[in-house]
């Protein structure tokens, strides 16, 4: 299934092939572990609208694949198998990404493609939304620029640019500008990824 995805003018172009659960157990465990957290600190969750925001993904130890949580899936408290899809590959210039799954991919997937590309000891990428860290930290930790929104080529291609800084990439932080209030972590799996966003956490605290 082929489809355009994304909020008003943003979209991803998105190649999807439906079918059963592919995420191995114990990677699930290990994302399900995070995510349960990140749920319980409102990180990853719904508006009251309906629409989830958050995701969380790991490397699936191929080239250009990752697993990761599938959109519309924020409202849930619990994730199993089937919300969870493998992007298959991926084109940041042109905002093209592939996935197979028996969920589909949300353009904040392109997010996580842009630092996986970027950084091949990244193993784990969460993307998640606080108003109070995105206010704390702007201006104190890489950022991208505010013209670079939500689910845009844009938004994908300034990630590739700040973290090409090897300073960028060590902080493990990103603050979206342009997506309030978006912030990305990483790290080389997904405890690392955890420890990263926990630390930075607890310094409003």
């Amino acid at each position: 299934m082929s489809q355009d995805t994304g909020e008003g003018n943003i979209k991803i172009k998105l190649r999807w092939e439906e079918r059963g659960p592919e995420i191995p157990a114990p990677m699930m465990k290990s994302l399900n572990t995070w995510r349960d957290i990140m749920f319980s600190l409102g990180m990853v969750g719904a508006y009251s609208n309906g629409i989830g925001y958050g995701n969380i993904s790991a490397r699936s130890g191929i080239k250009d694949r990752f697993y990761i949580s599938g959109t519309g899936t924020g409202k849930y408290k619990k994730l199993g198998r089937k919300h969870y899809c493998l992007v298959t590959g991926f084109d940041i210039a042109q905002n093209r990404l592939d996935c197979t799954g028996p969920v589909r991919a949300s353009a904040e997937s392109m997010t996580h493609a842009a630092v996986y590309s970027s950084d091949p000891g990244t193993g784990a990428v969460f993307h998640i939304h606080h108003e109070e860290m995105w206010k704390f930290f702007m201006g104190k930790v890489p950022a991208t620029p505010p013209e670079a929104h939500f689910g845009s080529a844009k938004m994908a291609l300034a990630l590739v640019r700040l973290l090409q800084d090897n300073n960028a990439r060590e902080q493990r932080i990103a603050v979206m500008e342009g997506h309030e209030p978006g912030i990305i972590f990483w790290g080389k799996d997904t405890d690392e990824a955890g420890k990263y966003l926990l630390s930075y956490y607890n310094l409003l605290h």
